[in-house]
């Protein structure tokens, strides 16, 4: 049965403040696709209801419209100890889709989002690349070596924690191998750690990510054999959402150009250069009249831009490092100074020519286009007196700006440093650009491109509102950088903003730098997802003239602009749980049952609970069903079993959450949710020892093909279960095949029972021990019991 959202909703005094779930994705895996090909892939969701809407942008792409939950792959991993264990912890359901990519589709990003009728998603990355790929498939247990064939991509993730993944390749003498990983680029949680492994085991070279970039490196086989690439996380961490993409091919790795762009319509010459500076050659090519500001010279593996504009380029000649003036490079503004910073200590000096009054813009980019370099700006007058300095302190994304206006005619010189007196090198380049003063202006910039709005409740009465919170209003904070001098009130002005959507607090205040925009949805909004504009308008110089500027999200260099808010009208949850606070000592492997009131706020259909996606903290193998809570009833019980393998002296804390369909006004049908992390509403239990424990009476055995073995077990049993008879069999990871064992009873009275185990006549490699179990039988509840059992394969050779 499912029920209409429009009637009396009951008060929500007591619930948590979260009125409603969002939606919320944490990976999407793989993480990319080849051109030419069809890719199934996987969406990590929470709170996305069994399915949600799915799209992906730009040409070349053609993705299915929804992704529908399937059965989720998950490994529990090590354990995690305390304090560790007491994080909050996410549990993401894979939902699964497909998208096809054009034989023709250009290498790069592709932004992709889902939504639900209760919010939408931030934009997240896809990546087309052109190299053969591949996708791991994945095991538990320890790393099993797998040979690829080059140039590939390997689409895999460091999964479950600690876990690390090696791939092997065959190379000759001398072949150079380079090897580029993309993880943080995507938005993995993966901090990735690189090494390599001669054929006979030992380090030959490894990287580490710096300064929140991607590990990448270049190496040289010095004899033939195999060689490793091991990949983990720096930190031993590893879940899900820990998705990479790595590149390894047979030739340089390239990691910046100079000079570092070029003019439209010109054709440009570039020196390739690899992260270290070292030179590989030359390139020239052309670079098209409409080129984007991002002109792309490599797109992979590790994507290689120019920066493009229309003002005439200079290129620096050396030496130009002279303070008396008599190699300096001179320039006419307008212009783009293309210079590097070639040793530790070295100055560049450029020149140029201005009439009394003249004003001059000073932009000098490095970083935020890949190079390393902290640049110092220093303005000097014709008789050398300093007028005007801008530096780097040592943040990649902080470039110098400047304007100065020159007190008399004559010729001024712009001299340009690392902030570090001891930096320098072939890739500590710059582009310095030169303009005409064209007056104070700003940029803004969203804090995300995504924001859900939920509608206010309609056909509550004066008492209901007075009880119930009202939806609370989205917020999305904007930032203003402000150019030039310019300290104006700025007002943001919503285009395409649904009817019944209203936007407040849109003006940045004058000196300010952001503002928290709010928007309301009233209660009878059609609930939809559109594509909103945020644009500021303000008066700027001496004139007063208004300008306008959009406002768009960050995104990575070379990426496609983000200037639209998705924004999402949504449906809050009309239904909410209460329980009161418990928490008593628990033992592992025991079920712990407990109450709950439920409040269905004018909804009579089903409502379904289970554990939540996202965590109060880590559940160390805590599971739980999917209940039916009958239409109309007003409590239930929930029940979750704790892990035999928790940490004891832990207090284990779960959550659940409860969903149903609930039908809107124009008779459309939605599936909502709600859940609380209130202590009040959480599974509480200080973990003790269990009551039932299984020993196998020797922890590893050594097996062979067509044989069987026999293993005797221990079974022991609390006082409260003394009487219970038990089952004990044997748990098999999902890769272990040819390996079968018949579960026994032991009875009441007896302690100890035979578990044999027969393997077929092919063995792979046992990378994990398997589990001995132990459940009790009869009309109580449950208790469980494991214990590990390592099997080693012998070898008939």
């Amino acid at each position: 049965m499912r029920t209409s959202l429009v009637g009396t909703l009951l008060a929500l005094a007591t619930a948590s403040s979260s009125l409603a779930e969002e939606p919320y994705v944490s990976y999407i895996f793989p993480a990319g696709g080849q051109q030419g090909t069809q890719v199934e892939f996987k969406v990590g969701g929470h709170y996305l209801h069994g399915e949600a809407s799915f799209d992906m942008l730009g040409p070349g792409v053609a993705a299915s419209p929804k992704v529908r939950e399937v059965e989720t792959f998950f490994f529990e991993g090590p354990l995690i100890p305390m304090p560790a264990s007491q994080q909050k912890e996410d549990y993401p359901r894979d939902h699964a889709g497909q998208v096809t990519i054009a034989a023709d589709a250009a290498v790069g990003v592709r932004y992709w989002h889902v939504s639900t009728s209760q919010g939408v998603t931030p934009s997240w990355r896809f990546v087309i690349g052109s190299l053969p790929e591949i996708v791991e498939v994945e095991i538990d247990g320890a790393p099993v070596p797998k040979e690829v064939t080059l140039p590939v991509t390997i689409n895999g993730r460091i999964f479950p924690r600690e876990d690390t993944d090696i791939w092997t390749i065959n190379a000759k003498t001398g072949e150079i191998i380079s090897c580029s990983v993309n993880a943080q680029r995507l938005g993995s949680a993966l901090n990735a750690r690189l090494e390599i492994l001669d054929p006979g085991g030992h380090r030959l070279a490894e990287a580490v990510p710096v300064t929140g970039k991607d590990p990448s490196l270049q190496w040289q086989a010095p004899v033939d054999g195999i060689y490793a690439v091991r990949i983990h996380d720096i930190d031993f961490g590893g879940l899900q959402h820990y998705v990479y993409r790595l590149t390894i091919t047979k030739s340089p790795h390239v990691a910046t150009t100079y000079p570092l762009g070029g003019k439209r319509g010109s054709t440009t010459r570039v020196a390739i250069l690899g992260s270290d500076g070292a030179a590989h050659g030359d390139i020239e090519f052309a670079i098209p009249d409409n080129a984007t500001e991002d002109f792309p010279l490599l797109a992979e593996p590790n994507p290689v831009f120019l920066r493009t504009g229309d003002a005439d380029e200079c290129l620096e000649t050396e030496p130009n490092d002279s303070p008396e003036h008599d190699n300096d490079t001179a320039v006419a503004v307008p212009c783009v100074l293309n210079g590097r910073i070639q040793a530790a200590g070295d100055v560049d000096y450029w020149s140029l020519t201005l009439g009394m009054g003249e004003a001059i813009d000073c932009e000098l980019l490095a970083g935020t286009l890949g190079s390393p370099l902290f640049p110092v700006m220093t303005v000097y007058d014709p008789a050398g007196k300093e007028i005007a300095r801008s530096s780097n302190p040592g943040d990649p994304k902080i470039e110098a700006r400047l304007h100065f206006e020159a007190p008399a005619a004559g010729m001024y010189r712009i001299a340009v440093a690392e902030h570090f007196a001891h930096r320098g090198g072939a890739h500590y380049a710059y582009r310095l650009s030169l303009r005409p003063f064209t007056g104070p202006d700003f940029k803004l910039t969203l804090a995300t491109n995504a924001i859900s709005v939920f509608r206010e409740i309609d056909g509550l009465t004066e008492e209901e509102k007075m009880q119930r919170p009202p939806s609370p209003p989205a917020k999305l904070v904007v930032e203003v950088q402000r150019l030039a001098g310019f300290d104006g009130e700025i007002e943001l002005l919503a285009t395409g903003l649904p009817e019944g959507v209203h936007l407040a607090n849109n003006k940045i205040a004058k000196g300010q730098n952001k503002t928290e925009l709010t928007f309301r949805a009233d209660a009878d909004v059609r609930l939809q997802a559109t594509r909103v504009t945020l644009s500021g308008v303000a008066e700027v110089g001496e004139s007063k003239s208004k300008v306008t500027r959009t406002a768009s999200a960050v995104v990575a260099r070379g990426e496609p602009p983000l200037n639209d808010l998705l924004l999402a009208v949504a449906m809050t949850t009309p239904f909410y749980f209460t329980g009161d606070y418990t928490s008593f000592p628990l033992p592992r492997g025991s079920i712990y049952r407990r109450h709950y009131q439920l409040h269905r706020g004018g909804f009579t259909g089903p409502v379904y609970a289970r554990l939540a996606d996202r965590q109060v903290r880590h559940l160390q193998g805590v599971r739980g069903p999917t209940i039916t809570v009958p239409p109309d009833a007003t409590e239930f019980d929930y029940e979750a079993v704790m892990a035999p393998c928790l940490e004891i002296g832990r207090t284990s804390r779960s959550t659940i959450m409860i969903y149903g369909t609930v039908t809107d006004s124009d008779g459309s049908e939605h599936v909502v949710s709600y859940t609380s992390g209130d202590p009040n509403h959480q599974f509480i239990g200080q973990m003790v020892a269990g009551l039932l424990s299984v020993r196998p009476v020797e922890p590893s055995r050594s097996v062979e093909p067509n044989a069987s073995i026999d293993v005797p077990v221990v079974i022991s049993r609390g006082q409260a279960i003394k009487d219970a008879a038990v089952r004990v069999e044997l748990q098999l990871p999902a890769h272990f095949k040819g390996v079968h064992a018949t579960p026994v009873t032991v009875p009441a009275a007896e302690s100890s029972a035979t578990l044999t185990i027969s393997f077929g006549e092919t063995l792979e490699t046992h990378n994990m021990p398997v589990k001995v179990t132990a459940t009790t039988l009869g009309n109580d509840d449950p208790h469980v019991a494991e214990s590990p059992l390592e099997l080693v394969t012998l070898s008939r050779d």
